[in-house]
């Protein structure tokens, strides 16, 4: 199970705040959608969909989980993986290595309902 979270550097969610252009470009997304009702019914389609995607998984992992519970962690691992773009990314703050272990911890924890480290 911890080898599928992996994915979360190696080729997914963390790895791409590593890409100054494309954090800049979700940053100027999100600031057109703030402003532009068109966008911001794009951006919200995009994470409504997103959500659900995650909200699957931790069913998947989590059978027990009831709907809303697995809606609530789907929606607060989204919030973090949005937040952290801006905290690791250099544009809010910069990354550190003690900050990124406890991202970590507590998206496999969101995801899976264990707090295993996925290292």
């Amino acid at each position: 199970m911890i080898e599928e979270i992996d994915v979360l550097e190696d080729k997914g969610q963390l790895i791409q705040h590593d890409d100054g252009p494309l954090v800049r470009l979700f940053i100027e997304i999100w600031a057109i959608a703030a402003a532009e009702p068109t966008i911001r019914d794009v951006v919200t389609t995009f994470y409504a969909e997103y959500t659900h995607q995650v909200a699957e998984f931790i069913r998947h992992h989590q059978p027990e989980s009831d709907p809303a519970t697995a809606r609530a962690r789907a929606e607060t691992f989204v919030a973090l993986m949005e937040g952290a773009t801006l905290m690791r990314s250099g544009i809010a703050a910069h990354r550190s290595p003690a900050t990124d272990d406890i991202i970590r911890t507590a998206a496999v924890t969101l995801l899976t309902g264990t707090s295993a480290t996925p290292r």
